[in-house]
């Protein structure tokens, strides 16, 4: 065998080693994986990063959370909507880097979606959260009489954004409607 192609079979047989210590974890583990399931382990070298870059892939996902929902300033009566806020955190592991709806629902109200198309120029990166008002129209005639309400808010209504958790979009704001008299 030349020393060329000693020198290339060595340099795979490293670039294998070091890619299986990265992203599989030890060769003992490996082994009491491969016992475990009563396999003999084989590596394909072709496959290995291909292999290990879609797993780190399939990892790296955002996940956006409602961290809180308000309406901001006294709701009365006579009012044709109301100012609504909702605090959105990233707890996944990448970045959120598409615009997504945020849509709003007030029993006996057709759904109000908001547009959070300020994403692509600024992500909200992992850990970070970001705070949005809105204003929720009622319509042109129709008033809240005076009470007690909830409003569900849920972001990423349409599931645009690929998450590892898609059961934390939701949260409610309470609210109070007083008479205007």
């Amino acid at each position: 065998m030349s020393i060329y192609k000693r020198i290339v079979l060595f340099s795979v047989v490293i670039s294998i080693c070091f890619a299986i210590n990265l992203f599989a974890g030890s060769k003992e583990q490996l082994r009491d994986m491969s016992k475990q399931q009563n396999k003999k382990l084989v590596i394909d070298p072709r496959r290995v990063q291909q292999v290990s870059v879609q797993s780190v892939e399939q990892n790296l996902r955002a996940d956006l959370a409602v961290e809180s929902a308000w309406v901001r300033g006294n709701v009365t009566d006579r009012m044709a909507g109301f100012p609504l806020g909702v605090r959105v955190v990233n707890r996944g592991n990448a970045p959120v880097a598409s615009a997504y709806i945020i849509r709003a629902s007030l029993p006996g109200f057709p759904a109000r979606e908001f547009n959070a198309n300020h994403i692509p120029a600024n992500p909200i990166r992992p850990g970070q959260s970001f705070a949005y008002e809105f204003y929720f129209f009622l319509g042109e005639t129709d008033r809240l009489p005076p009470g007690q309400y909830d409003i569900a808010v849920m972001i990423d209504s349409s599931d645009v954004i690929s998450e590892l958790n898609e059961n934390n979009n939701q949260g409610v704001a309470l609210f109070a409607v007083q008479s205007a008299v």
